[in-house]
């Protein structure tokens, strides 16, 4: 698959995620990752990747078809993570996810996102709420606070050797979709070629998120914490469908106020993505042609069958 047949240039939205020493990637229908193991080979694991949306038309609609695929992503995101753990451990057998651990890991992701993104911000701004009394001024420090915890959080484990590697594989996913968008051949020298800054990166998804919390929970109560979170959380949904909207239109729109919303999550990136290596590449484009293989394949069956 170095040159990209006609059907493969069509398929549009290919992405993914960075894994430990591997890249998961998704095209509409499938969702491949690429692991190198101990042993210097590269394990392949695939799946279909069903989605609500193709059973109910309402989740295609704005808003919703942001929060399905935001939990679609999450829970693949989990089970390619749990796979790659294996696979760089030198593990023969993949251990297999139970209900209850994927509960806990959300649990456990929910109280986290509690305490460093709203507990923290909140208290801390609650230090100079007799000077403010203005509900968005409110909002707006908590929201530079919240967003810089991000941010050093970001910078800080970027110093770690494994979260670096895992840094440099999402700019090799990076470089590789970028290739593949231009309709470049699939290898690692034209690959090398492209930036390791991407517009539909989760990245700049989060940041769109914390800008748009500040407009959106400027209208909660700020006396009351419990009730305050209660809201917050009630209006996560539609905030993230938004972000997914304005991620979506990113790459498809030249409009100032989008490129000015996107712009600081691009400036992040160049903390989260890191300049891969050829292997590391070789592992993106492994999990690429593989999603590319999967739906051609599904193409030809469509095509068959008159569907």
């Amino acid at each position: 698959m170095e040159n990209q047949s006609n059907d493969v240039k069509k398929i549009e939205n290919v992405g993914g995620q960075a894994v430990i020493e591997g890249v998961m990637m998704r095209s509409p229908h499938y969702w491949a990752v690429a692991v190198r193991s101990p042993s210097g080979e590269i394990t392949l694991k695939e799946e279909k990747a069903g989605s609500l949306t193709t059973r109910f038309k309402l989740l295609k609609r704005p808003l919703f078809r942001g929060v399905i695929a935001l939990v679609e992503n999450l829970l693949i995101g989990l089970k390619a993570l749990n796979f790659s753990a294996s696979v760089s451990s030198g593990e023969k057998e993949e251990e297999k996810l139970t209900a209850p651990q994927v509960a806990l890991s959300f649990t456990m992701a929910f109280v986290l996102v509690v305490v460093l993104f709203m507990a923290l911000p909140y208290f801390a701004t609650r230090l100079t709420r007799g000077l403010i009394k203005n509900h968005f001024l409110f909002t707006a420090i908590e929201g530079f606070i919240r967003i810089s915890i991000f941010i050093a959080y970001v910078y800080f484990i970027s110093f770690l050797k494994d979260i670096r590697r895992v840094f440099q594989y999402h700019g090799a996913e990076h470089k590789v979709v970028n290739a593949f968008e231009h309709n470049e051949p699939l290898n690692a020298a034209s690959a090398s070629k492209y930036s390791t800054i991407h517009l539909r990166c989760g990245t700049n998804f989060v940041v769109i998120v914390f800008i748009i919390a500040v407009l959106v929970f400027s209208f909660l109560p700020t006396g009351n914490f419990l009730l305050r979170v209660f809201g917050k959380v009630l209006l996560a949904p539609i905030i993230a469908g938004l972000a997914y909207e304005i991620i979506k239109k990113a790459s498809k729109t030249k409009s100032k106020f989008i490129r000015s919303l996107i712009a600081p999550g691009l400036l992040l990136q160049r903390i989260t993505t890191r300049e891969p290596d050829d292997e590391q590449i070789e592992v993106a484009l492994a999990a690429l042609k593989k999603v590319l293989e999967l739906e051609e394949n599904y193409g030809r069956e469509v095509s068959a069958t008159g569907n």
